[in-house]
């Protein structure tokens, strides 16, 4: 005897094995044309694969039965017919080879380090220079960082009776 939770896995695989090319998982903006590309609702691609992919509208948008998928990050459109839809998501197959358009950004990841502009990399070192403790070695005598005597300290927050 099986217990569910094998079952559930064995329907997932049985699911997978089904699709005729790998999903990968994205996160993109896209738009759904239709009506001779005239009309549109942009739409956000879920997870794509070279047979189609998993769209999600805003909600009370519904995709048409036929339309043209259009991802401007990856610069290409194709024709879609709509497999399933549950909500404002749906599954879409695609029905014509994918058409090269043209790519108005491009998706640059950097890691953080090289996100970084060069000019604020120098700003940054200069504050890092300015607030390093004094070095003892040299000749030079430390700034005093003390208030003169006879000054009161500023108290924040509280009033001093």
């Amino acid at each position: 005897m099986q217990s569910a939770k094998t079952v559930g896995v064995e329907q997932i695989g049985e699911a997978a094995e089904k699709r005729a090319a790998r999903r990968q998982r994205v996160l993109k903006a896209a738009v759904a044309a239709f009506n001779m590309e005239f009309s549109t609702i942009p739409c956000v691609v879920r997870n794509l694969s070279e047979t189609g992919a998993r769209l999600e509208f805003n909600e009370g948008a519904a995709a048409p039965e036929r339309f043209v998928l259009q991802i401007e990050l990856d610069g290409f459109k194709v024709d879609c017919e709509r497999v399933w839809q549950r909500g404002n998501i749906c599954g879409v197959r695609f029905v014509s080879e994918k058409r090269p358009t043209r790519v108005y950004r491009s998706q640059v990841l950097n890691t953080s380090e090289n996100a970084l502009s060069e000019s604020f990399k120098r700003d940054l070192a200069r504050r890092e220079l300015q607030n390093a403790p004094p070095d003892p070695s040299s000749s030079a005598s430390p700034k005093q960082t003390s208030m003169p005597a006879g000054q009161p300290k500023a108290i924040f927050g509280k009033r001093g009776h």
